[in-house]
């Protein structure tokens, strides 16, 4: 499978003002702005409800698991759940 969308991590920049967010590449840039990027990035911000209930789902399989925190993978799936939740 072929990423296309821009790749992480984002940021965002929030002007209240006019009721707009943008969201900037790891470089501070806009990215590519091609039909297929934009494609690609509109699928996965429409996927990420899904992708965090799943996320959440296969925590809560770990939690009852001995030394689960050691492993990295499941310390950045809580940071990346800590970050999609605003805390």
């Amino acid at each position: 499978m072929t990423i296309k969308h821009t790749p992480g991590p984002w940021t965002i920049h929030k002007d209240y003002s006019r009721a707009n967010y943008t969201v900037f590449d790891a470089d501070g840039n806009y990215g590519d702005t091609s039909v297929e990027t934009i494609d690609a990035n509109a699928a996965l911000i429409a996927a990420a409800p899904d992708l965090l209930q799943a996320l959440n789902g296969m925590l809560q399989l770990f939690a009852d698991t001995q030394d689960m925190e050691d492993y990295e993978t499941v310390q950045f799936a809580r940071a990346a759940v800590y970050k999609a939740v605003g805390a």
